[in-house]
């Protein structure tokens, strides 16, 4: 019995850390230059909430409709502005929540771009592995930092005032509501949050840009590593996996192939040191 109550409790500490301390995933914009876009456009409108980790994949889809990204065929596999660019990416994901709120954007919609199959996957493997890395606990504040952007490359997280191109669009009121609302609702204002800039240096020597408000110094992120879907343990798992509409938010495929992997194989931690 004093077994079992300490197993609870040490559950129940391991749930409520990750619940109030959050974790913060790193983006490289050189893999995912349109998808950074639409993450630092976001951030930079000034309109969106905290994201938290909601794993109830029943969710993702009637999110992904009131993006507008849902059904297929959308406007970007009818129309699409490159003919790579034939996926619709929503931001905030699908995959998290507003505290208390089955909806997860404010009353301005999710805002969505066009990106590529590649961009998607990559994306997609990128927060498969992130949430394996903190046990995928219901409600972890999500938190996230682009790096790897300039000018050229994701230009509108190098620059918070660039003017929207055509390709930036919004959806409509979040579906899915829980018993309390927050910042996610649809109701009021929300506070511009946003505003600053924030970007820090990384103990690994790493400029990146916090697109979801200031961090602590000394806080650590996790840097995904971009070949986990090509370990060998889950190589072919993936392989199998079929077109579908989860978007890029992480598929079941991936979602399960991170779980049989060590963190070690998914990625690695890096610690924020300075604000620049």
């Amino acid at each position: 019995m004093m077994n079992t109550s300490r197993l609870q409790i040490f559950a129940l500490a391991a749930y409520l850390i990750a619940a109030v301390s959050g974790a913060t995933v790193t983006f490289d914009c050189n893999n995912i230059p349109e998808t950074c876009n639409n993450m630092c456009y976001a951030s930079n409108r000034g309109v969106y909430f905290a994201m938290h980790f909601d794993p109830d994949t029943n969710n993702r889809g009637p999110r992904r409709q009131a993006a507008g990204c849902l059904p297929n065929p959308n406007r970007c596999s009818t129309s699409p502005p490159t003919p790579q660019r034939v996926t619709c990416d929503e931001y905030p994901f699908a995959s998290t929540h507003g505290t208390g709120n089955g909806g997860w954007y404010s009353g301005t919609g999710a805002t969505t771009r066009c990106v590529s199959s590649f961009e998607c996957s990559s994306q997609g493997g990128t927060l498969s592995s992130f949430y394996q890395s903190f046990g995928r606990v219901d409600g972890t504040q999500v938190d996230v930092v682009v790096e790897n952007y300039s000018s050229t490359v994701a230009p509108y997280c190098n620059n918070a005032g660039m003017a929207p191109d055509a390709d930036f669009q919004t959806g409509g009121a979040p579906p899915n509501r829980r018993d309390l609302l927050d910042g996610f609702s649809t109701g009021g204002k929300p506070p511009v949050r946003r505003a600053e800039v924030y970007e820090y240096r990384t103990a690994g020597n790493r400029t990146v840009r916090s697109v979801t408000g200031p961090l602590e110094i000394g806080s650590e992120i996790f840097v995904p590593n971009d070949g986990w879907q090509n370990n060998p343990k889950v190589k072919a798992m993936l392989a199998r996996r079929q077109d579908d509409d989860e978007g890029c938010t992480g598929s079941k495929v991936q979602i399960d192939a991170a779980s049989l992997l060590e963190n070690d194989e998914l990625g690695a931690t890096d610690k924020i040191v300075e604000r620049l």
